[in-house]
């Protein structure tokens, strides 16, 4: 569908992708970058649980892996 055509058209009508980004900043010229990116397909007014991708570069996915492990480890008490 072009988009002459889907002028006046309701969401509900049509299928399309979100996309959402994630940075730590709005200055790209100043070394923010983006952390993620994700993308859902919605088909007629409905998001498509099932056609969803996130990606996360692989150095931030090892901070979030490291986190994730420290919080399930058992406290040890000091005493």
């Amino acid at each position: 569908m072009h988009l002459a055509e889907m002028e006046g058209q309701s969401l509900r009508n049509l299928s399309f992708i979100v996309f959402d980004t994630e940075t730590n900043g709005l200055r790209l010229s100043k070394s923010d970058e983006i952390i993620s990116i994700a993308s859902v397909r919605v088909d007629r007014g409905v998001m498509d649980k099932g056609d969803t991708y996130r990606w996360v570069p692989l150095a931030l996915e090892s901070v979030l892996a490291l986190r994730e492990a420290k919080t399930r480890q058992p406290s040890e008490d000091v005493g």
